[in-house]
């Protein structure tokens, strides 16, 4: 991921932790993946309405959809970070 230079020290620093998530999910480094979300994050489902709340939440969430989808290889397409919010499309 490129850095912004004009971008704040929080749009690094998360442009940094969406760094690690990504290298968790396509490592299925659940552990880790733990480690880099807050715990009380929340993920919109894309797609749908569908919210999931919470740490644990998230990563079971992702094993079980990695578990779906066995030929899955993650790759982010864009990311937003906006302050300490971020969007992933991949």
């Amino acid at each position: 991921m490129t850095m912004d230079p004009t971008a704040t020290s929080t749009e690094q620093a998360t442009r940094h932790v969406v760094g690690q998530v990504v290298n968790s999910i396509a490592a299925r480094d659940w552990m880790s993946l733990a480690a880099c979300v807050a715990p009380d994050i929340v993920y919109w489902r894309p797609g749908t309405h569908d919210r999931v709340d919470g740490a644990s939440n998230y990563v079971a969430e992702w094993q079980r959809f990695v578990d779906q989808t066995s030929s899955l290889h993650y790759r982010p397409h864009s990311v937003i970070v906006q302050d300490d919010t971020a969007v992933i499309e991949a």
